[in-house]
């Protein structure tokens, strides 16, 4: 066990250490509960929380460390057991509560602590321990943000300044030096410093929004909102609804692309308008909602029909309003999520790298991302499943590819195959795509006998590969289905312990009131 725990208390009006001793001393193997009080906007330490409590449940011990803000003063102690579920608080344990001072034993509080007595420490007995990469983390410089700096992961606790206290948290998880992991903590700026815990089980695939001209439904909080209509939002909200799926439950939003109709700012403000709306209806943080380029969002084409030298900057600010932060370079997003007891990591990939006046509509990837999931993915093997999240297809999902001299557009990607090897070779089993507004999925299974670059042996792996349609285009630009659609995922668990990924295909009716079912699928 590497992490140990670190509160902050303030005594308010009686000495909160001394009563906690005192009951420690009277007790018969002197143990004490001490009760977190979180702060409201403070999140959740889970998973990290439930399997300390799991280890501790097994017969080992921690460390665990407290200092009052009021003074400074810094106590340790042993921490026997945690009384904690996530999400939920819970009275004082025991039928007495003999074990807790008497001002708040019957509290709700988050988590009780098991503790021995406290003994106050030296400052300097900290000074080889630093804040653990378990700490969430925010992305923004509000001050008043719920979690910690970025920056202070992997830093020494300052007990001269004591400028951790600024943080507006509660509990952190600190432990020494030494024994830290030295795998970088951070390698590109669009990948976050932790992992997110999510509430709930659901992934949503939303695809080709088309906000402007294009879009089908009401736009909230702009002009051209059409009286009678309701929003993407409102639609799919009614849907979910109706499938007694719960707003809290959902856990992420993948969205692969073509946000836009001409990536306009103005229809940029109409995207992040609806995320933040979204946000707030699933009560779910900006990181939670993963979104992807496609070539409407980078080819920005003006009244004379040139395309600017500048083609991603809209979509850059963009993507800087959203996450707080520069995407990297080539525009990759990878996150990793906690859903349920599952890590996900989530592969968002750039699939517009020619967009220009000679190559407009065309994918590419390139050799950047596939190295950069290459990276990734040998310095993260702790995850248990991957999805990658892209805009322009890998396969053909139209009947027959029509062909223009005047529009040299082309469906797929130019590297399609290399980019499936190189996901094989790294373990990611699924694709979610968007593109030509027409749902389509198959599962591949590809052999390469010499293996491809870092895998020196045989791959030998099974790609599912979804197209979610349109979830936002007007008729006049749907494919040959006709209908918006948009996707249900959830991570199930089969008899046998593998990870499965049951998906359904929800497609709008025909006369525009609701959705149906298109299809619903294990893989």
């Amino acid at each position: 066990m590497i992490d140990c725990l670190f509160l902050r208390f303030r005594d308010m009006l009686r000495n909160t250490v001394e009563e906690h001793n005192a009951i420690a001393q009277k007790s018969r193997d002197g143990k004490v509960l001490w009760g977190w009080w979180k702060k409201e906007s403070e999140p959740f330490p889970d998973p990290y929380l439930s399997d300390l409590r799991e280890e501790l449940e097994c017969g080992g011990t921690a460390d665990i460390f407290f200092i009052n803000s009021g003074n400074t003063k810094i106590y340790q102690a042993k921490l026997y057991r945690i009384h904690y579920h996530p999400n939920k608080d819970a009275f004082c344990p025991g039928e007495a509560n003999d074990l807790c001072p008497s001002y708040y034993n019957n509290s709700e509080l988050y988590a009780w602590f098991e503790i021995s007595a406290l003994t106050e420490i030296e400052p300097s007995k900290l000074e080889n321990y630093i804040f653990s990469t378990q700490n969430s983390t925010f992305r923004t410089n509000d001050k008043d943000a719920s979690a910690i700096s970025p920056s202070r992961i992997g830093q020494l606790i300052d007990t001269r300044e004591f400028d951790f206290l600024n943080d507006n948290v509660s509990l952190w998880f600190i432990c020494k030096k030494e024994d830290i992991k030295t795998t970088a903590i951070k390698k590109f700026p669009s990948i976050y410093y932790k992992t997110y815990l999510t509430r709930g089980k659901y992934i949503l695939h939303l695809s080709d929004l088309h906000f402007g001209k294009q879009h089908a439904f009401a736009i909230d909080k702009a002009k051209n909102t059409v009286a009678g209509k309701q929003t993407l939002l409102d639609a799919i909200c009614r849907d979910l609804k109706k499938q007694n799926i719960g707003y809290q439950e959902i856990a992420l939003v993948l969205i692969s692309g073509d946000l836009t109709c001409t990536a306009s700012p103005q229809e940029f403000n109409a995207v992040a308008y609806f995320i933040s709306e979204m946000q707030k209806r699933f009560g779910i943080g900006a990181g939670q909602v993963v979104c992807v380029p496609g070539n409407h969002d980078i080819e920005w084409v003006n009244n004379e029909g040139i395309i600017d030298e500048d083609a991603e900057l809209n979509y850059r600010y963009f993507s800087n309003r959203i996450y707080k932060d520069d995407p990297e370079e080539s525009l990759i997003r990878i996150n990793e999520f906690y859903i349920g007891r599952k890590k996900v990591a989530i592969i968002g990939l750039n699939s517009c790298r020619m967009e220009s006046k000679e190559n407009a509509g065309i994918g590419f990837v390139g050799t950047e991302q596939l190295q950069q999931i290459e990276e990734f993915t040998a310095e993260n093997q702790d995850i248990d499943y991957k999805i990658a999240l892209i805009h322009h297809h890998l396969l053909p999902v139209n009947y027959t590819e029509q062909y223009s001299r005047q529009q040299r557009e082309v469906s797929l990607l130019l590297d399609a195959e290399a980019l499936m090897q190189c996901l094989i070779a790294n373990d990611v089993k699924t694709v979610l795509h968007g593109h030509q507004h027409q749902p389509y999925f198959t599962q591949i299974r590809r052999m390469i006998p010499n293996g491809v670059a870092g895998h020196e042996t045989t791959i030998n792996g099974i790609l599912n590969i979804i197209g979610s349609g349109s979830s936002g285009v007007n008729q006049a630009s749907l494919n040959s289905i006709g209908r918006n659609t948009y996707q249900i995922l959830e991570l199930c668990e089969s008899d046998n312990g593998q990870i499965q990924l049951e998906l359904t295909l929800r497609v709008r009716n025909s006369d525009g009131a609701g959705y149906v079912n298109g299809w619903t699928v294990k893989l």
